[in-house]
């Protein structure tokens, strides 16, 4: 009969169902651990850009600090050197003034005698 074909065609249709559904399932699966991967790439690829940019400001502090004192030490043996000229030009001058002392008095010396 009738009624056993029915049943049969109902069996196959049932059997193809589940076989779709589990092709569906795997389907979603597979896509789901793609999914899962490129995230997973994308996060390692954001840390390691995050890890570039924290190692060139890394770099760019350290040579700022190097620059900063570069110019410290620049900027020291500039005002040693103005002391040093400061201090020469004062000697300088001392030994000048202590000169004309020495003359004048010489001179005054030389007055006296003339005047004796």
């Amino acid at each position: 009969g009738e009624g056993g074909e029915d049943q049969e065609e109902g069996e196959a249709r049932g059997v193809d169902e589940e076989k779709q559904a589990r092709e569906r399932r795997e389907e979603e699966d597979r896509a789901k651990r793609v999914e899962e991967e490129e995230r997973r790439a994308k996060e390692a690829t954001r840390r390691e850009e995050e890890e570039r940019q924290a190692q060139e400001a890394k770099a760019r502090e350290e040579e700022s600090a190097r620059q900063q004192a570069e110019e410290r030490r620049k900027e020291e043996e500039r005002q040693k050197e103005e002391e040093r000229q400061k201090e020469e030009e004062r000697q300088k001058e001392e030994e000048r003034q202590k000169e004309e002392e020495r003359q004048k008095e010489e001179e005054r010396q030389k007055e006296e005698e003339r005047q004796k």
